[in-house]
């Protein structure tokens, strides 16, 4: 079988027919021992060439053979030499000592190989050639999608160059092209990618719709890299900002300065929202089109998040003033926000401060928290000065105690750690882990630890473990008791045998208290002759028969 060739086939050879050809060509040869067999080797077989024995009349009619060619002095040899000389008509000889010895293989072909269309061979004497095969392309192209467009630009056209589409003057037989701009919205998107140059104005040539591009400039890149339509023109791997428009054509394959390959996908549109303005918001219209609408036509106040002035820190930049100072903090809303602590938060209401590391303020007005991991949640005027302290609602409160709770109400003071007051008015706590639950005026001194006032007015607790329920102007006077102005225990006629209702239980003691007082009753005796007993101030009387 003979070389295919383009030019006689009439149109690009299959990769079939290139492997046929290079079957055809010698790549390595081999001279037999006993030098007249040679074998000549390509990558489909071998062709080998015998020499006879001797180039003698001799041979020839011991093998049989008949020659058409005249016998002449000139074609004998020499009789009883040893070089293998031919003797010549005049007499003298030449030697034929290259048959049956070594043979040069110099210019024979040893191997070969491929690189796309070039077919490179390597000689016997280490020397190389090249030769190109005509397939009708370099690259693998044949499953692109592609239109025949024209130059109508002012100039060259780079292969490569994503181009907008636009009349080309020829009533519709072809697509004018000029290169996209993703800063000019005029010449946006690119419809095609250029297969080729087209060198001069008017030039037509193919645009790549969908595909592969091989031959481009993409040292600047990274395989895998996405790759957009560039403002001012061209390709680029960074995504536009600003005003300019967004379009994607793809991914870079190969990475090479002049056989830089990639593939098409987005020629033709636009694929991602553009980039907005400070200010705008998209909007959709009646047609379900995003339009991008001023924030101020909505009748809202445009709060934009901006870096505050502490590390890592965020503030909205509003009309008025919000203060995120602290490291980690953040202030937003209202008037006049401070967050000056690490990490803490100041949102809404006017003039908040969150001045102690992790510190918060919710809405309000005046308020501030001092301490680290302390909060106040609305209210007005009022402080944390303790850690972990906590204040929700009403005014004037001071939360100096570390843990301490204040819920609503009036001028409230929790200087006492662990401790609450929960409304009321004008209370104060100094002790640990004590509560004081409404009422005005309530006090809570430093002994009283784990004591409590439930509402009444100008109560005091001065002992711990004690409590005072309702009431007014009641001091305790003794630890582990709880006070009362005066105690009804309700009931009704109706109560059943099953109901505990109009009963005062008090517990059997064993004995009587060592620090009797006057007016003290008890339940004493043994079990089931047990009775009761009031102290007279004197002695304790049984009050079996009355007092």
């Amino acid at each position: 079988m003979g070389i295919i060739l383009r030019g006689q086939k009439g149109s690009a050879l299959t990769y079939e027919e290139l492997d046929g050809n290079l079957e055809q060509f010698y790549i390595s040869s081999s001279l037999s021992s006993n030098g007249r067999i040679l074998s000549l080797f390509t990558s489909g077989g071998v062709d080998t060439v015998t020499f006879p024995p001797d180039d003698t009349l001799q041979s020839i009619t011991d093998n049989g053979n008949t020659t058409t060619n005249s016998i002449t002095t000139l074609s004998f040899i020499k009789s009883g030499s040893t070089s293998d000389d031919i003797l010549l008509g005049d007499g003298s000889t030449t030697s034929l000592s290259g048959i049956g010895g070594s043979t040069d293989t110099g210019s024979l072909l040893t191997t070969a190989s491929v690189n796309l269309n070039e077919i490179t061979f390597t000689k016997g004497d280490s020397s190389t050639f090249a030769i190109t095969v005509d397939t009708g392309s370099a690259n693998p192209t044949t499953d692109n999608i592609s239109i025949t467009v024209k130059n109508v630009w002012t100039g060259t056209i780079a292969k490569g160059t994503p181009c907008y589409i636009t009349g080309s003057g020829t009533s519709g037989n072809v697509a004018g092209v000029v290169p996209a701009d993703a800063g000019d919205t005029s010449i946006m998107p690119a419809g095609v990618v250029l297969g080729e140059e087209l060198t001069n104005v008017g030039d037509e040539g193919v645009g790549i719709l969908s595909g592969f591009i091989a031959g481009v400039d993409t040292s600047l890149f990274n395989s895998g890299d996405s790759i957009y339509v560039d403002v001012g023109g061209g390709y680029t791997n960074t995504k536009p900002t600003g005003s300019a428009l967004i379009q994607k054509l793809g991914n870079v394959e190969k990475v090479d300065a002049v056989a830089g390959s990639g593939v098409i996908t987005g020629a033709g549109r636009s694929n991602d929202l553009p980039n907005i303005q400070q200010g705008y918001i998209w909007v959709g219209d009646s047609d379900g089109v995003p339009v991008a609408v001023s924030t101020g036509s909505l009748g809202i106040e445009t709060q934009i998040f901006v870096t505050g002035s502490g590390i890592d820190s965020i503030q909205l930049n509003n009309t008025y003033t919000s203060i995120a100072s602290g490291r980690n903090a953040f202030a937003g809303g209202g008037q006049f926000i401070t967050a000056s602590g690490e990490r803490s938060t100041a949102v809404g209401g006017q003039t908040n401060k969150a001045l102690g590391d992790f510190s918060t303020t919710l809405g309000g007005s005046g308020n501030t928290a001092v301490s680290g991991a302390s909060s106040i949640l609305g209210g007005e005027d009022n402080t944390t000065d303790g850690d972990y302290a906590s204040i929700i609602g009403g005014s004037t409160h001071t939360g100096s105690g570390d843990y301490s709770f204040i819920g609503g109400g009036l001028e409230n003071s929790t200087i006492g750690p662990k401790s609450a007051i929960i409304g009321g008015s004008g209370a104060e706590i100094n002790a640990t882990g004590s509560a004081i639950l409404g009422g005005s005026n309530n006090t809570i001194v430093v002994n009283g630890n784990q004591s409590s006032i439930i509402a009444g007015s100008n109560n005091t607790v001065e002992h711990p473990a004690s409590s005072i329920i309702g009431g007014e102007d009641i001091t305790t006077s003794r630890k582990f008791t709880t006070f009362a102005k005066s105690v009804f225990v309700t009931g009704s006629t109706g109560e059943t045998a099953a109901d505990f209702g109009g009963i005062l239980q008090l517990s059997r003691r064993t004995t009587t208290p060592s620090a009797s007082e006057e007016g003290m009753i008890i339940h004493s005796g043994s079990s089931g002759a047990s009775n009761l007993y009031f102290y007279n101030g004197t002695s304790w009387v049984s009050l079996t028969g009355g007092i």
